[in-house]
């Protein structure tokens, strides 16, 4: 028992007898018209493309079952045009699809051999067909278009399965969808124009929001530093306000609860109008015009300053 072929296997090697592109052309579906007019189909064409050769046009018609060969015979006008339209016309199957006895007449057989295929019996060259008409011309052109759309499709597929930014591409076109997705947020999905809109929209306010968080951040650093240097400020201001009036009783009395002046702050105040100062008086505004003297320095230079306490 033969092998079983398909169709589109037999159609595969006719392309594949006829392989060299500078000497033939083959079409695969092609019409007897285009548009309305169209009313029959043969599986493919091959045009040869040298003048030294005759320039022979060939049309194949592939039967890959037994039955279908028999509906063939059962219609023998079917195809009619083509033997007609072509200087030879074959038919593609295998040895146990058709019997040579029931070939028609002039008609050539082609049986598969291995990937190309093999003459079984020759058809009759007709040379008073004439010149291809409009209809057969539309029909060739149509083919040929639809031939290499398919190659571009091919090809672009091809690439763009065998490219790595194309694919990693893909994994982030997928990552979003599923990420929009799980939100509820299909519509930015939709390549409708209100999607684009809505798109556009959400991201102008993303990069104004973000925008907008940049100058917050930035007011918000300089007013802490203007805050830190207030602050340090009052310290300064503090010491040197302190040291000025500590000679008065307000300050007297303050000395006396943090340094533990022992001697009544009010004969203090007195003693001053009459008298040099207490020693411990002045060992205490000594100090505290050394610390403040300290604290200048200290922020002339940046350092972190503070007020003494106790």
């Amino acid at each position: 028992m033969s092998k079983t072929y398909t169709h589109d296997e037999l159609v595969e090697r006719v392309c594949r007898r006829y392989a060299d592109t500078r000497a033939f052309a083959v079409l695969k579906g092609v019409a007897d018209s285009t548009g309305a007019q169209t009313h029959s189909w043969i599986d493919a064409v091959v045009l040869d493309l040298w003048p030294s050769k005759g320039l022979c046009r060939r049309a194949f018609e592939a039967k890959a079952s037994r039955s279908d060969w028999l509906r063939e015979l059962k219609n023998p006008g079917k195809n009619q045009w083509a033997r007609e339209c072509f200087h030879e016309f074959w038919y593609v199957a295998a040895t146990d699809v058709i019997k040579e006895e029931e070939l028609p007449a002039g008609c050539g057989w082609m049986r598969p051999h291995g990937l190309s295929l093999a003459v079984v019996r020759h058809a009759s060259r007709k040379d008073d067909i004439g010149p291809a008409d409009d209809l057969l011309l539309a029909s060739l052109a149509r083919s040929m278009q639809d031939e290499k759309d398919a190659y571009c499709r091919q090809t672009r597929e091809q690439m763009r399965n065998e490219d790595w930014q194309f694919k990693e591409a893909r994994v982030w076109q997928e990552t979003t969808a599923t990420f929009l997705s799980s939100r509820g947020l299909d519509v930015f999905l939709s390549p409708s124009e209100d999607a684009k809109k809505k798109i556009t929209t959400a991201l102008e306010k993303a990069a104004s929001d973000k925008a907008s968080l940049k100058k917050l951040e930035r007011a918000t650093a300089r007013l802490t530093a203007l805050q830190t240097s207030l602050l340090n400020f009052f310290d300064l201001f503090a010491v040197a306000a302190f040291v000025g009036f500590m000679e008065t009783h307000e300050t007297l009395t303050f000395l006396g609860s943090i340094w533990g002046v022992e001697e009544d702050t009010t004969s203090l105040v007195k003693c001053r109008a009459n008298k040099p100062r207490d020693k411990q008086l002045s060992n205490a505004f000594e100090f505290l015009k050394a610390r403040a003297k300290e604290l200048i320095e200290a922020e002339s230079a940046g350092q972190d300053i503070g007020v003494c306490r106790r």
